[in-house]
C-alpha cells in the first residue's frame, strides 16, 4: 500500500513540472534587422577679411587697391569694399535665413547702422550686392531685414536660391560715394568708421518653401 501511494505522488509531482515548468517549447524564430546609420546635415558659415578699392569712374587709372587707414577720400569719390563668404549648408529639408548683421548681432537696414562718425554725413550713396552661383542680387538696407533664404543643394522642395553644391562661396560688396556736391570745406578732415559687421546663416523652417505657414 505505501509503494503505491508513493508512485501516485510522484506521478502527480512529475505532471506538475510539466504544465508549469519550462519543459514545453513552442516554435519559435528571429532574424536580424540591417543595421543603419543616421547622419545630421550642416550649417555653417565663413568669412575673409574686406578688401577695398577706389572704384571712382572718373579716374582715368581705373579702379585699384587702397588701404583705409591711409586712403583720403574727397568729394565724387566712391569706395567699394568685398568679402568672400564661405556658405556650407546640408540636409534635406534645409533652408537657412542670411542676413548681414550689426556688431549685436542685429540686421543692419540702414546707413547708420554701417558708419558711425562725421563723414558719415558725406556718404550719400551706401549700396550693398550679394553675388552668388554667377548671379548678382542687388539687396536694399531695407531689405537686409529679411535677408535672403538659401536652400541647401540636396533639399528636394527648395526655393529660388539653391547651393549646386554643399558648399559655395558667396561674395559681398559694399559701395559708397562721398557726395559730389560737397562744397565749401564742409566735412574735411571729417572721419568715420565701419561699424562690426558680419555675416549670419541661421536655419529657418517657418516660411521656407516646403514647410506649411
Amino acid at each position: 500500500m505505501q509503494k503505491k501511494t508513493t508512485g501516485v505522488v510522484a506521478g502527480i509531482a512529475g505532471a506538475a513540472l510539466l504544465m508549469g515548468g519550462t519543459t514545453f517549447a513552442m516554435w519559435k524564430d528571429s532574424a536580424d534587422v540591417p543595421g543603419a546609420t543616421l547622419s545630421s546635415g550642416n550649417l555653417e558659415v565663413t568669412t575673409s577679411d574686406w578688401g577695398w578699392q577706389d572704384v571712382s569712374p572718373d579716374r582715368s587709372g581705373g579702379a585699384h587697391d587702397i588701404d583705409l587707414s591711409d586712403f583720403k577720400i574727397i568729394p565724387g569719390d566712391v569706395i567699394q569694399g568685398s568679402f568672400d563668404v564661405g556658405v556650407t549648408l546640408e540636409g534635406d529639408n534645409m533652408a537657412a535665413l542670411v542676413q548681414f548683421t550689426d556688431a549685436n548681432g542685429d540686421p543692419i537696414t540702414s546707413t547708420a547702422d554701417l558708419v558711425d562718425g562725421d563723414l558719415a554725413a558725406g556718404l550719400v550713396d551706401i549700396s550693398f550686392d550679394v553675388a552668388w552661383n554667377g548671379q548678382s542680387l542687388p539687396v536694399t538696407f531695407d531689405g537686409l531685414a529679411d535677408g535672403i533664404v538659401l536652400y541647401s543643394y540636396d533639399n528636394t522642395d527648395a526655393g529660388t536660391f539653391q547651393l549646386p553644391a554643399a558648399s559655395e562661396e558667396v561674395t559681398v560688396t559694399v559701395t559708397a560715394t562721398f557726395d559730389e556736391d560737397t562744397s565749401d570745406r564742409v566735412l574735411t578732415e571729417a572721419q568715420t568708421s565701419l561699424s562690426g559687421s558680419g555675416f549670419t546663416l541661421s536655419q529657418m523652417r517657418e516660411g521656407a518653401a516646403g514647410y506649411n505657414g
